[in-house]
């Protein structure tokens, strides 16, 4: 039962890729103001 099941660890990696980035365009959004 592996169909296109994401892995926790793959899904976790994902996350914190987005995370990185909401947090850098957060950052430059405040300089920016």
């Amino acid at each position: 039962m592996d169909g296109g099941f994401i892995h926790p660890g793959e899904l976790l990696k994902g996350e914190a890729e987005e995370h990185k980035l909401l947090r850098d365009t957060g950052r430059k959004y405040v300089a920016m103001r």
